[in-house]
């Protein structure tokens, strides 16, 4: 039997009270940005700095374990039991920072250099490489973007026989935030919805039923300034509308699925964790898109994925726009590199909330 813990009991240490910048060792994409001088996926030009740690702040040797191996340069972006800790005291640090494994090593003590270069020669010899050349691995150090994210929030709104559907993606240019007026937002907005509406027509007319209808496209700018902060328009949202005969309309002979059935669209970044992943729901498909065990048949939602996909593409060739998700969290811009769907359906609740339950009561006590 499990008793709570007495006085003097071992428990687990509480959570580090402030955030932490840990050290990478860089990507190929980190080393092209650190040589132009352009962090990958900050809202805006930061500043690289050729040093680390940063002044003011002490380097910290984690915990926790360190990988069993690292991949070596220029494949890299495994993060290292390095770090700084940042916080209201100290503030955080803006920017990348960056040097060499065998420079920032020779920041810490002599009782942490000594287990830390135990290692790295441990890593050297399993990889192959000579000692020097692990040593003089690129490392950096990503702090905080800069002051103001900027992007561009698209949503597809339509109809579902009496409830609404909708769902949205965003879009920027990380490292050249967006600056669109109003007029501008609307012109975009007509220009998203006819690409919809022509990439998305084959699969409408195959794999929705008639209950679906997208009924028009709305478009808006955002701005967040603090990394989990409140998210400001710079204007209101521009809609496109469908005229009446000209919506995009499923056009299936078989009936749809219930309401709050989706197929969840992931989109997949370069950068890790959470905040470099999304998801948009599609509107429900019609039965045929549900085969065997009630698993998706990939044959009807393929050609869907397909579709949204060519829609990324063409939006990409007739703007300077990207495809992107965003973190508030962390304040940073991350490009979509592709995207996905898995076979089990999803579900969308709130996409029924006005349908009547018709209730029949079919047995009462007596």
């Amino acid at each position: 039997m499990r008793l709570w813990p007495t006085a003097g009991a071992r428990t687990r240490p509480p959570a580090p009270a402030v955030p932490r910048r840990y050290v990478y060792i860089a990507s190929v994409d980190d080393i092209a940005k650190i040589l132009l001088g352009t962090p990958i996926g900050w809202p805006g030009i930061g500043d690289v700095h050729h040093q680390l740690p940063p002044d003011g702040f002490d380097l910290h040797v984690g915990s926790s374990r360190w990988p069993p191996a690292i991949i070596p340069p220029p494949l890299g972006a495994t993060r290292l039991p390095l770090y700084i800790d940042v916080g209201e005291d100290s503030g955080d640090v803006t920017g990348w920072w960056w040097s060499t494994l065998g420079s920032v090593i020779s920041h810490l003590s002599s009782t942490q250099q000594f287990a830390v270069n135990r290692i790295i020669t441990a890593m050297a010899a399993d990889l192959g490489l000579a000692l020097g050349a692990l040593l003089d691995a690129p490392v950096v150090l990503k702090g905080s973007g800069p002051v103001n994210m900027r992007w561009l929030q698209t949503t597809m709104r339509g109809e579902l026989f009496g409830e609404q559907f909708q769902h949205k993606l965003d879009w920027g240019n990380p490292g050249a935030d967006p600056t669109t007026s109003e007029a501008e937002g609307l012109t975009l907005a007509d220009s998203l919805a006819t690409a919809w509406a022509t990439t998305m027509a084959a699969s409408l007319l195959v794999a929705f039923s008639p209950d679906v209808v997208y009924t028009e496209v709305g478009v808006v700018e955002l701005n967040q300034t603090d990394p989990g902060g409140d998210v400001t328009e710079s204007w209101g949202t521009q809609w496109s509308m469908y005229a009446t005969g000209a919506r995009p309309v499923g056009g299936s002979a078989t009936t749809c699925m219930p309401y709050e059935v989706s197929c969840c669209v992931s989109l997949q970044t370069d950068h890790r964790g959470p905040s470099g992943k999304g998801r948009f729901y599609l509107p429900p498909m019609s039965k045929d898109s549900i085969t065997v065990h009630g698993l998706h048949n990939m044959g009807v939602v393929s050609p869907v994925i397909v579709a949204v996909g060519n829609y990324i593409d063409d939006v990409k060739a007739s703007t300077d726009l990207k495809p992107i998700v965003v973190s508030r969290t962390h304040r940073i811009l991350n490009e979509i590199t592709s995207i996905n769907c898995g076979i089990v359906p999803d579900s969308q609740r709130r996409r029924r909330r006005s349908i009547s339950e018709a209730r029949v009561a079919e047995w009462t006590s007596a």
